[in-house]
């Protein structure tokens, strides 16, 4: 829930602008609403299959075959690396646009060259230490011993923290529309706000709404590690997930998108940069830092999708038990 409400809100606002807030609205609740359904079908399945699957790989097994493994790990690996690249992004954006505030001053010059002097009279190492790609390579360096550990607790403080830090966020943001009312007041575009921009951006807006509610390759596997687990109690938590997202999602979307209007970026926190005051630094710097708590759980999802394509393309580890299991459970029954 933290991971996929923290990298949500940074993207929604610029799909419900683009989207318009009628249509995005409308998206948002039929996404959460098609999310909960599917995800009661996928319980429900796992539960009538006689082999008993705990991940979607098994599933995918049981209705397609062989196949059906290589084809989704394949697809959720792209997904995945898709996924880091993003917040590496992020990262490296949102962190330069601080450094840049603290080391050049609130008017720097936006581009990335590294001149003699450097971008608006500034040394060259300057512009070198504030630009993203910089960031990006530091902030891998320092994430590389994490990453190629074999095992990796969960570590509930920063989840809970991600959580927290949206919910802030969104107060937050709340707070900067109310301050900057008068400004808003007068230079807001309701007929702009509502209509649909049928662009690229339109694209990009759906791709973020799916990718904020993407989170079917964790059902199986949490539900499983429940102690007194029930379909109706787990399904109920993902209702009540869902329902968080749903208000978070409209509520940040809408606040952005009446306070940027048209400069609204698809990365809220560049924005956010362009606003004064503590708000928007406290914001930038705690998702920076967020996020790489975060990063390295993608690393060994991706890990997860390599070694099961591996294990199954030399092994067939997988598809021989679950064939087994199967052959039991058809023994059984003519019994």
């Amino acid at each position: 829930m933290a991971t996929n409400m923290g990298a949500g809100i940074l993207g929604v606002p610029y799909a419900i602008y683009h989207m318009g807030l009628p249509l995005g609205t409308a998206m948002i609740i039929f996404i959460a609403a098609f999310t909960q359904a599917s995800i009661v079908l996928m319980l429900k399945t796992a539960q009538l299959a006689p082999c008993k699957p705990k991940s979607v790989y098994e599933i995918a097994y049981l209705l397609y075959g062989r196949t059906s493994i290589f084809f989704l790990c394949i697809i959720m690996l792209i997904s995945g690396l898709g996924a880091i690249a993003l917040f590496y992004r992020m990262i490296g954006d949102t962190f330069s646009t601080v450094l840049k505030d603290g080391l050049m001053g609130p008017n720097h010059g936006q581009d990335g060259s590294v001149g003699e002097e450097g971008a608006e009279g500034h040394p060259w190492w300057v512009t070198a230490i504030v630009h993203e790609k910089t960031l990006i390579v530091l902030a891998g360096l320092l994430q590389t011993p994490v990453i190629f550990k074999r095992q990796l607790e969960e570590m509930k403080v920063i989840s809970y923290s991600f959580a927290i830090i949206a919910l802030v966020f969104t107060f937050l943001l709340i707070g900067e529309l109310y301050r900057r009312r008068d400004y808003v007041s007068e230079h807001i575009d309701w007929d702009d706000l509502k209509r649909a921009k049928l662009d690229a951006g339109f694209v990009t807006s759906l791709n973020i709404l799916i990718l904020s509610f993407s989170m079917h390759w964790i059902i199986l596997p949490t539900y499983s590690e429940l102690e007194n687990r029930t379909v109706a109690r787990f399904v109920k938590a993902v209702r009540i997930e869902l329902s968080i997202f749903t208000i978070v999602f409209l509520t940040i979307g809408y606040s952005a998108a009446i306070l940027f209007g048209s400069k609204i970026n698809s990365l809220l926190l560049l924005s956010l940069a362009e606003l004064d005051g503590l708000t928007s630094i406290f914001c930038r710097i705690m998702f920076v830092v967020l996020l790489m708590f975060h990063i390295p759980y993608y690393f060994y999802m991706e890990k997860e999708f390599c070694l099961v394509l591996y294990d199954e393309v030399y092994n067939r580890s997988m598809s021989t038990r679950l064939e087994q299991k199967l052959q039991s459970a058809a023994v059984a029954r003519g019994q």
